[in-house]
């Protein structure tokens, strides 16, 4: 046996869906439009890792919706609820307190207002 990084992602997505008012995906939906209502995405862009102890994963939350306001509000509550809220997702050990502040724009692709915000999680390496 070895150890390897947790794709803490799934977990993620799964913890988030019961606590924020978003639909909560790992990605759009090729068909998705701003009458769908709210969406979250979870994304990792990665980090370091200190084999075979932990990872640490920089979470990406973008919200996307009809308005700026209701875009930021999605995004705003999901770092706020993976910082300060327990039991962690599973598999996450630590989130960090200190987080990226809200970036918005506009997707040209859906016509939608985004937001987004970086968030650190730390997760323990699992055994393959």
């Amino acid at each position: 046996m070895n150890r390897a990084q947790a794709d803490i992602i799934p977990a993620t997505v799964d913890w988030l869906a019961v606590r924020v008012t978003a639909e909560v995906r790992k990605s759009v939906p090729e068909d998705w439009t701003v009458y769908d209502g709210p969406l979250l995405v979870v994304a990792d862009d990665g980090g370091p890792a200190r084999w075979p102890v932990k990872s640490r994963h920089t979470i990406r939350l973008t919200a996307w919706a009809e308005a700026r306001d209701a875009a930021r509000e999605v995004v705003t509550l999901a770092a706020a609820r993976l910082a300060g809220d327990r039991p962690r997702p599973a598999g996450v050990e630590h989130v960090s307190p200190d987080m990226g502040v809200v970036l918005d724009g506009r997707d040209a692709n859906t016509g939608a207002f985004l937001a987004s915000v970086l968030v650190t999680m730390v997760a323990r390496m699992v055994t393959v």
